[in-house]
């Protein structure tokens, strides 16, 4: 019973969230628009959305703060609410079920209970191991963009020499 109420309680906020986001979108946009929102912005997040929506739903259940901010950005970046229900429902059931089943079957181990804050630190340290590896990759990636590339000396011209 547990199981049913809390992918209830899941599905639901997350669609709370989707509806959030899809009418707070517009009006965020115009109020800060040209500052540290632009509409290139929302047309990637909708870009992202339409190939990697659904399995960004599911797999963000299990990431801390990404679980929060992805049913938002799918809303505003306007992914279809029925292909966002359908992966919000199966990530809800597989986050609650994984969960609470987990945590019963180790919650009755003594070692479990004993060193709960360690592990519990653990598991939050691995699950953001995606994150900020995808944010070191970015990082390295912007930098080698940035970078200046200076030509060969054979293909400068003669202001340079």
């Amino acid at each position: 019973m547990a199981v049913v109420v809390l992918t209830v309680a899941a599905v639901l906020g997350d669609a709370l969230n989707f509806t959030i986001g899809r009418h707070a979108a517009p009006l965020v946009l115009r109020l800060l628009h040209g500052r540290w929102l632009h509409q290139s912005h929302l047309d990637a997040t909708h870009r992202y959305f339409e190939r990697f929506g659904g399995s960004t739903i599911v797999i963000a259940r299990f990431v801390p703060i990404v679980r929060t901010l992805a049913p938002f950005l799918a809303g505003a970046g306007e992914m279809a609410y029925g292909r966002f229900a359908a992966f919000n429902l199966v990530g809800g059931v597989v986050w609650v079920a994984t969960l609470v089943y987990a945590g019963a079957l180790l919650g009755a181990r003594s070692f479990v209970r004993e060193h709960l804050t360690l592990i519990s630190t653990g598991i939050v340290l691995v699950s953001l191991l995606p994150v900020a590896i995808a944010g070191l990759r970015a990082r390295l990636a912007q930098r080698r963009t940035s970078r200046r590339v200076e030509p060969p000396p054979s293909q400068r011209s003669s202001l340079f020499r």
